[in-house]
C-alpha cells in the first residue's frame, strides 16, 4: 500500500520536459517517409537543399518517388523500410543551430559503413539540410 500511495507522488516531484534533439528529428522524418506521411516529413527536412546536392533537378519530385519506392518495397515480405538504429553506433555533434547526427555501421562489412546527417534549427524545429553516406565503395 506504501509503495501504491508514493507513486502517485512521484510525478509532481519530477520535472517534465519536452524532448527536442537532432537526433529526435530524424527518427520523427524517418518514421514519417516510412508511412507516406508526406507533411508531416517535410516538418523535418528541407527537401530542395538535400536533393538539390545530389544533382536533383526535381527534388519534391524525387524524394517522393524515392518514399514510394521504399514503401511499395516494404510490402515485399523480404524487405522492410524500418531503419534499423540497432545496427549503429550513433554519435550527435551539436552547436547552436547546427548539428550533425552520425550513424556508423557496426558491421564493418556492410556496404553503408556512415551515414551523415546535417541538421539547421529553424523555427525551434531541427531540420535535415544535408544526408550524406560512406560506402564501401567511396571508403
Amino acid at each position: 500500500m506504501i509503495f501504491f500511495v508514493m507513486s502517485f507522488n512521484f510525478p509532481s516531484c519530477c520535472v517534465q520536459k519536452k524532448v527536442d534533439s537532432p537526433f529526435l528529428s530524424i527518427v520523427k522524418l524517418n518514421e514519417a517517409e516510412q508511412c507516406k506521411n508526406y507533411k508531416i516529413a517535410q516538418k523535418y527536412i528541407d527537401v530542395k537543399s538535400v536533393y538539390s546536392s545530389v544533382g536533383s533537378e526535381q527534388p519534391e519530385v524525387d524524394w517522393k518517388a524515392k518514399i514510394d519506392f521504399f514503401y511499395n518495397l516494404s510490402k515485399d515480405k523480404r524487405f522492410s523500410n524500418h531503419f534499423g538504429y540497432d545496427n549503429f553506433d550513433i554519435y550527435q555533434i551539436k552547436r547552436r543551430n547546427s548539428a550533425k547526427v552520425i550513424f556508423e555501421s557496426k558491421n564493418k562489412n556492410e556496404s553503408l559503413i556512415k551515414l551523415v546527417y546535417v541538421l539547421e534549427k529553424r523555427n525551434g524545429i531541427w531540420v535535415v539540410v544535408l544526408i550524406d553516406s560512406v560506402t564501401q565503395k567511396n571508403f
